[in-house]
């Protein structure tokens, strides 16, 4: 059997239509016969997680089987990647993926699982920009004040993100790349 498109690849969902979804895992038996579970690569209440609780109740209600969510947070989202890779494939058990999961072959010097070998994408949910957003305390309503508020204050502004290697990690080190800000990455 052809390992890139066979059953034995366990799944990602990269992003919320259930029909797409639906197609990508069908099999002669009936299925979903029992619980599936959804492995989100965050911490409970993050912005992966805030997304995937109604989207698993969605799940839930259009398939008749109950969506669980395991939150598997860590090193930027390999940590739930990794239990996905690991999993039986048996089609009960995916990942709520991202952008982070391709980063993170070129970001770890060694993963536990290699991404194209061991997961399958199944379909898109969702598409998130990325926004700026400062503290009131700052004294900067524009783009331009910001940066030049960064600048006066070398080492003095942070930013978060859910670790290295996420979206919000590589977007904050481009910014500061093409604007010269210098803001100091908090994981």
């Amino acid at each position: 059997m052809n390992t890139k498109t066979g059953p034995a690849r366990r799944a990602v969902l990269a992003g919320a239509v259930a029909a797409p979804f639906l197609a990508g895992v069908a099999r002669a038996q009936a299925w979903p016969a029992r619980s599936i579970t959804l492995v989100v690569p965050f911490a409970p209440g993050g912005g992966t997680d805030t997304f995937a609780r109604p989207f698993a109740a969605k799940l839930s209600q259009e398939l008749g089987q109950q969506v669980v969510i395991d939150n598997r947070a860590g090193a930027g989202g390999t940590v739930g990647a990794a239990m996905v890779a690991k999993a039986k494939p048996d089609g009960y058990t995916f990942l709520l993926g991202s952008v982070h999961h391709a980063v993170a072959v070129t970001a770890y010097k060694q993963l536990s699982y290699e991404l194209e070998k061991d997961l399958a994408p199944v379909t898109s949910v969702a598409s998130v920009p990325d926004v700026l957003v400062v503290y009131p305390g700052i004294p900067a309503k524009t783009l331009q004040e910001f940066i030049a508020y960064c600048k006066a204050n070398p080492g003095k502004v942070n930013y978060g993100s859910a670790g290295l290697g996420t979206t919000r990690h590589l977007a904050g080190e481009i910014f500061n790349e093409k604007t010269g800000a210098g803001m100091t990455h908090v994981p």
